[in-house]
């Protein structure tokens, strides 16, 4: 708009899309022009077409101020248009306007850019009218530099300047079908009032219209007012989805409480409270066995609603709970986590067996966020839920996505919360019969061991059963998914904000003192535990409470880490996963105590003993297929099964939490059926399954998990051998059988053989004593040396040896053989030192052998003198034969190596003597000739081996 003033304040309001009969002309050569240049003039001095004149930096300046959500891409792309913009306003252009302010007269243009040009005081806020179709706004007391939220941005404008807007200041444009007309804009004393129309309203949608109000000032150095209001209201279908779960009964899933009126859509605003129970997944059953149907509930508070705009009362259960790594106690001994303050933009639909459910969450309480580690205006997350059976349609699936918008407040968002963001569900556990009291204090037990899937090997979930014995009922939550929990436990349910708002880290007794193992302290118990999820405890068994109802509330709690959020920066999202049931009848639960079985042509008998339970059962038969696989659901038809045996509760009264034994001794017919399989040398398998008898507690047979037993299965160890420091002496060696056949590879006896030379089959014998310069510390023997071979899927089994260095040491004579005059013949002079060779054998004992090598003479008093080489050592073993060592060719190379002792055995940690009867220097008489009277000096070499090595 342009806005003229005069020293009394009086206003003069020219709109720039008035149509008159002498712009009528120039209106027919606007239709061809784009929307946008329609909506960007709003707020100008000028038409379309003067708009388009101007030059692209200005229209720039003007679409940034003013419009700030029409694209600046499409300012320049229209860059063409100029051309014909010239020729179009021809005898169009407006007169010059004066260039200063004269009382009810228009600003001066350049005045009215600069106004235009300078920063406009943003608010975008989200907002739910009433019945009556109207949105009151307030504005805040000062202006801000950040896009307002809550309260409508002042910019630098005065109290009286806002008290003074009239309707027709606000230029109003909306982004949808609904028109700027179908708007009535009030401002009283600084509130603002805008109201639409019956059908305007009608119009609306969750995503919701975004109504801009554009203001311009005064005067020159006025703020421009952007005010974005983004008009919504919810689309809320309510229902349920009904499984049969056959026995009489349903399984019933729905958000919230359940809803007894009809599945039309309302749009009726919510309140707070309404709006953040919406996400509260919820499963009820619905037991038909009697005259009436009856009701039973799952969680505490929970109970029936006929208006589908009302999920209260308000459950103590929560819904999505945020927090980060960064979080601070919001109490003593509590971490601060916290549900949405906030939730808007809520559409709720259901379509078969499908309800889905989205909306947008907002944390804007100042010191919630300071609390969970966050300095930011708001925290704004999109939220997708949907609820579904399950393969089998037997459960409830909720998968629920949570995004980080590119977008918040109509601006981009920059919180990058990688690696930081973690969510929690809590569900404050109860069971409540037809309306009767609540059994609040149900016990929460450990759901079975996964065979498969992220949690195989361990507990796949907890579930609640009920103790009430009319209605036997358990409600399971199974976290055994890709995208399932990361940690969960059952606990006491939080007295601290009712674990709906603070959880999760007691570092200090409550009122309450509960002490109940195995998990003794009522959350998690810091950031990074998982609580019961890396648990291997006995289906059934007690996870939480004693079953007795001795110690209060019970509640379950689930966590995606910040592990397991992983990558959250605007535009990630992360999906979360779990699964709940409803059973009043069991399949059984089958364990087996071995999982191979040997089995060859003289095996006379075998047995696959194990264990059996059902809860609800009298009866179990066990069942075997041999190499034909089955799964629970193609189990053989009952006349096409294989017994193999049968266990039975007697009278003793449902339910069952013990195991009762079975032999599982294998039929004369089974076992020669193995035996003619096995014949191949291959492995085979048996399937273990058991079933359950139908009686007065179920009308139709349910089937176990289904065990295997390898039959014969490979299995090999891998014998390594290396230093204490982990240097590999030699290459490993690999020994092979059947799983499950005993071996001992630390047998010293005189018959037992070296590893190391024996056949790959052969299960017994020892490592080598030593390998070169090392000898096997025989003191500390791996555990697994002996044992069996290993029955697991690895079917391998590692084995390291330890070596450690040999301690053998040598002493040996002093060699002199005296003065003596140049022989003229051949001479012998026998040994005048002291002295004889012992070694000690260290801590093994072993065969030696002595060698020696002698180099060449040398002349000690003439330098250049040549060496005397004729000449040998002759060693005389007591009792032996004269060796005689040859000198080298000269003073430093030594001659050939010659053994002067046969092998001779050692004694460990025993001092040991080679006796030599003589030891002679014999001369050539041929040296004579060369010799001097010098002295002569050689070196002897000795080298002791062990067996076949040097040491």
């Amino acid at each position: 708009m342009l806005i003229g003033g005069s020293a009394a304040g009086s206003r003069t309001l020219v709109r720039a899309d008035t149509v008159t009969p002498a712009t009528k002309a120039a209106a027919a050569s606007r239709s061809t022009l784009p929307q946008w240049v329609e909506e960007a003039c709003i707020g100008t001095a000028y038409t379309p077409l003067e708009f388009l004149s101007l030059p692209v930096a200005t229209q720039e300046q003007f679409v940034k101020t003013l419009h700030p959500d029409i694209a600046l891409a499409q300012v320049t792309a229209t860059a063409s248009v100029g051309k014909v913009r010239t020729e179009a306003a021809t005898g169009l252009s407006r007169a010059p306007v004066q260039s200063t302010i004269s009382p009810g007269q228009p600003l001066a243009a350049t005045q009215m850019l600069t106004a235009a040009a300078s920063t406009p005081a943003k608010t975008y806020i989200e907002a739910e009218p009433d019945t009556s179709g109207g949105v009151s706004l307030n504005f805040a007391s000062s202006g801000s530099a950040q896009v307002n939220t809550t309260a409508i941005n002042p910019g630098n404008w005065t109290s009286d300047q806002i008290a003074a807007l009239q309707a027709t200041d606000f230029h109003v444009t909306t982004n949808s079908g609904i028109p700027a007309s179908a708007v009535t804009v009030k401002n009283a004393a600084g509130q603002l009032t805008l109201t639409l129309t019956d059908s305007a309203v009608s119009q609306l949608t969750p995503t919701g219209t975004n109504i801009t109000l554009a203001v311009t000032g005064p005067t020159a150095t006025q703020q421009p007012l952007s005010i974005v209001v983004n008009v919504w209201r919810p689309s809320i279908q309510r229902a349920h989805v009904s499984l049969d779960l056959g026995n009489k009964s349903e399984l019933q899933f729905m958000y919230s409480g359940y809803y007894t009126g009809s599945s039309t859509t309302t749009h009726d605003p919510m309140t707070i409270s309404d709006a953040r129970l919406m996400d509260v997944p919820n499963v009820n059953v619905l037991d038909n066995s009697g005259s009436t149907p009856v009701r039973i509930h799952g969680l505490y508070g929970d109970t029936d609603n006929s208006s589908p705009e009302s999920f209260g009362p308000p459950l103590t259960s929560s819904s999505l709970l945020v927090s980060t790594n960064d979080t601070t106690e919001a109490v003593p001994g509590y971490y601060a986590i916290y549900q949405f303050d906030d939730i808007r933009h809520i559409e709720m639909t259901a379509s078969g067996q499908t309800l889905q459910l989205s909306y947008d969450g907002y944390i804007t309480d100042q010191s919630r966020l300071a609390a969970i580690g966050l300095d930011v205006p708001e925290l704004v997350l999109h939220v997708e839920s949907t609820l579904m059976p399950s393969t089998g349609n037997t459960q409830m699936a909720m998968f629920e996505t949570v995004s980080n918008p590119k977008t918040v407040a109509g601006q981009a968002n920059t919180l990058d919360l990688t690696n930081k963001i973690f969510f929690e569900r809590t569900y404050d556990t109860c069971f409540t019969v037809g309306g009767g009291t609540p059994e609040d204090y149900v016990p929460i037990d450990y759901m079975p061991i996964a065979n498969d899937g992220p949690l195989k090997g361990y507990n796949e979930g907890l579930a609640i059963r009920s103790t009430e014995t009319t209605f036997p009922y358990t409600i399971s939550y199974n976290f055994n998914n890709k995208n399932g929990p990361d940690a969960w436990l059952g606990s006491h349910w939080m007295q601290v904000n009712g674990w709906s708002d603070t959880d999760i880290s007691p570092k200090e007794a409550t009122s309450e003192s509960i002490n109940i193992p195995p998990h003794d302290d009522y959350g998690f118990t810091s950031l990074t535990d998982r609580g019961m999820a890396s648990k291997q405890e006995t289906a059934g068994s007690v996870a939480y409470d004693d079953h007795n109802g001795t110690n209060g509330d019970t509640g379950i709690a689930m966590k995606w880490s910040s592990q397991a959020v992983g990558p959250f920066a605007p535009g990630d999202q992360k999906t979360m996963v779990f699964n709940s049931q409803v059973n009043n009848s069991y399949p059984p639960v089958l364990t087996v105590d071995n999982k191979t079985l040997t089995v060859d042509q003289n095996t006379a008998n075998a047995s696959v003993p194990g264990t059996v339970s059902d809860e609800n059962s009298q009866k179990v038969n066990v069942y075997y297929s041999l190499d034909k696989p089955v799964t629970p659901t193609t189990v053989p038809a009952a006349a096409d099964r294989h017994l193999l045996d049968s266990v039975d509760y007697g009278i003793a009264a449902a339910p069952h939490d013990d195991y009762l034994p079975f032999n599982g001794t294998l039929s004369s017919s089974t076992l020669q059926a193995i035996k003619t399989a096995v014949k191949d040398n291959d492995e085979h398998t048996l399937y273990l399954y058991a079933v359950d008898v139908p009686d007065a507690t179920q009308t139709q047979e349910m089937v176990s998990n289904i065990e295997t037993v390898r039959i014969n299965p490979k299995a090999q160890a891998v014998l390594h051998f290396e230093t204490a420091a982990g240097r590999v002496l030699r290459a490993p060696v690999t020994k092979r059988g059947t799983a499950g056949t005993a071996y001992n590879f630390k047998d010293f006896a005189a018959t037992a053989a070296d590893v190391t030379a024996s056949a790959a089959t052969d299960l017994t014998g020892h490592a080598p004593l030593t390998i070169g310069t090392y000898a096997l510390d025989q003191s500390s023997l791996p555990a697994n040396a002996a044992g069996n071979l290993p029955d697991s899927n690895t079917g391998s089994v590692d084995i390291t040896f330890v070596y450690k260095p040999l301690s053998l040491s040598l002493s040996v004579p002093d060699l002199k053989f005296g003065q003596h005059p140049l022989p003229q013949a051949d001479a012998a002079y026998p040994n005048k030192g002291t002295g004889t060779f012992t070694y000690a054998a260290g801590s093994v004992s072993h065969s030696v052998q002595l060698s020696a090598a002698l180099t060449g003479f040398k002349d000690l008093t003439h330098s250049n003198a040549a060496p005397l080489a004729q000449a040998d050592i002759a060693f005389t073993p007591t009792g032996g034969t004269a060796v005689q060592v040859p000198a080298g060719a000269d003073g430093d190379t030594p001659g050939t190596a010659t053994a002067i002792t046969g092998k001779m055995t050692s004694h460990a940690g025993t001092g040991n003597t080679i006796p030599f009867s003589a030891i002679n220097l014999e001369v050539s008489g041929n040296a004579g000739a060369t010799l001097k009277t010098d002295q002569y000096k050689a070196t002897v070499m000795y080298t002791l081996t062990d067996a076949d090595t040097t040491l």
